[in-house]
């Protein structure tokens, strides 16, 4: 299992993960996957990165999918990592969901793939996402069932975090019963081999009455991780 879960941020901001997932890809093949945007066209989302990644002298391929309808493990398994872009979590997980595509992540995942998910597309590995009308966002395509990839035991994922949200935040913790996971813009986190780990800045878990800072480097040890092989 190879997860990199960003809180998001500006292409400056979030060079080091940039970089980091690039040198797991090794030049490699991306399945690029910008369906979670809704403010920009998936061929404009797809320059974009592109654009960064030749910047970081990235020699791969990456193919734009921007329908997941008929995709299978087959389809996927010859690309070397996936990248999931952020924008609104609803409209991810319909699609998702609509296309059955979770089920097909999930053993891309165990099949020793590689997936860089972004604010909504790190969101995704969650157990629910219910919550990110929390963080803002708007559930126009009228999702019921929100239950998620569910990785990520009991802890809800946080993107774009900053300090002005801990009361919130505090909140949910009591209210729903889980840890919270706040994760600044060019932060994120790193799990491999059932561990998780701080791959760049700071991140904070918001657990009962207590707040942890975490750094580069060290492990989450209160992140649990839900076994699905």
């Amino acid at each position: 299992m190879k997860i990199i879960l960003s809180g998001g941020g500006k292409p400056e901001e979030t060079l080091e993960l940039d970089r980091f997932f690039l040198n797991l890809v090794k030049n490699g093949n991306v399945l690029f996957i910008p369906i979670a945007k809704t403010t920009r066209t998936p061929k404009e989302c797809y320059e974009w990165v592109s654009n960064i990644f030749k910047n970081l002298n990235f020699k791969g391929k990456m193919k734009l999918l921007s329908n997941l309808k008929g995709m299978n493990y087959a389809k996927i398994k010859k690309f070397d990592a996936i990248y999931l872009g952020g924008g609104n979590t609803f409209h991810l997980l319909k699609e998702i969901k609509l296309a059955n595509f979770d089920n097909v992540l999930k053993k891309y995942i165990y099949g020793k793939g590689i997936i860089y998910g972004i604010s909504a597309g790190a969101v995704i590995f969650c157990k629910d996402i219910k919550y990110v009308k929390e963080i803002g966002d708007i559930n126009n395509d009228n999702l019921v069932d929100t239950s998620a990839l569910n990785i990520l035991k009991d802890t809800y994922i946080w993107p774009h975090y900053n300090l002005i949200q801990d009361d919130r935040i505090g909140e949910m913790v009591d209210r729903e019963k889980v840890n919270i996971l706040g994760i600044p813009e060019g932060a994120g986190v790193y799990i491999v081999n059932e561990e998780v780990y701080v791959q760049a800045g700071e991140v904070f878990l918001f657990s009962k009455n207590k707040k942890y800072l975490f750094r580069k480097g060290e492990k989450i040890p209160q992140i649990q991780l839900n076994s699905i092989q």
